[in-house]
C-alpha cells in the first residue's frame, strides 16, 4: 500500500488546511473548545472527514498547531519591541495579546493547562530576568521556574476576576513589572 505524503506546497492542501484552521479558531474564539471534533470541523469546513487525517493525526495536533501559531505571533511581537524595552511596555503588549485571544486563554486556564502562559514567560525571559543580573545563573534558573508558575497564576487571576477588561490592562502591566523585578528577593 502506498503511504500518504503531505504535499504542503500544493495550493489545494494549503487551502484545505486554512479552512480547518479557520473552523478550529472560530470554535476556540466562541469558547466551544469542548465541542470540537474532527467530524464537526470537516462538516463546517465542507471537506471529506478522511481529509482531516491527511493534515493532522488527531484533534490535539490541530489545536497544538493553533497554539504554535499564537507563539509565533508572540515571538514576532517580541521582535517588534526591540532590544531592551521597558518591562511595563512588554507586559502591556503581552496583556493586550492575551486579551485579544482571551477565549483561547480562558479555555486553556479552565482546563488547568498553564503551559501556554508559561510559554509566554519563556519567550520574554531575557526581559523578565534583566533586573536579576546580579544573581548567579543557577539561582536565576531555579527562581525563574518558580516565577513561571506565579506568572501564570497572576494571569489566571486577572482573567477570572472582574478586572478582565481592556481598561485594567495598564494597571496589571505595572503590577506584573513590579512583581517581576522583585521576584528574586521574594523567591530566594
Amino acid at each position: 500500500m502506498k503511504s500518504r505524503v503531505k504535499r504542503v506546497d500544493d495550493p489545494r492542501y494549503k487551502n484545505t488546511q486554512n479552512r480547518f484552521n479557520g473552523v478550529i479558531e472560530n470554535f476556540v474564539r466562541r469558547g466551544q473548545m469542548m465541542k470540537l471534533r474532527a467530524s464537526i470541523v470537516c462538516t463546517r469546513a465542507k471537506v471529506n472527514p478522511s481529509t482531516f487525517y491527511n493534515h493532522y493525526s488527531d484533534m490535539d495536533e490541530a489545536v497544538g498547531y493553533m497554539n504554535s501559531r499564537m507563539m509565533d505571533e508572540l515571538k514576532s511581537l517580541k521582535i517588534e519591541l526591540g532590544d531592551k524595552p521597558d518591562l511595563e511596555i512588554v507586559f502591556l503588549k503581552v496583556l493586550f495579546f492575551i486579551y485579544k485571544n482571551r477565549d483561547y486563554y480562558e479555555i486553556s486556564t479552565h482546563c488547568k493547562n498553564v503551559l501556554p502562559l508559561a510559554q509566554i514567560a519563556d519567550i520574554f525571559r531575557p526581559e523578565i530576568c534583566r533586573s536579576w543580573r546580579h544573581y548567579k545563573k543557577e539561582e536565576i534558573n531555579r527562581i525563574f521556574q518558580i516565577y513561571k508558575g506565579e506568572f501564570a497564576g497572576l494571569i489566571i487571576y486577572w482573567g477570572q476576576s472582574d478586572h478582565f477588561k481592556k481598561i485594567k490592562i495598564p494597571y496589571y502591566a505595572r503590577k506584573l513589572a513590579r512583581f517581576s523585578k522583585t521576584a528574586c528577593e521574594r523567591l530566594r
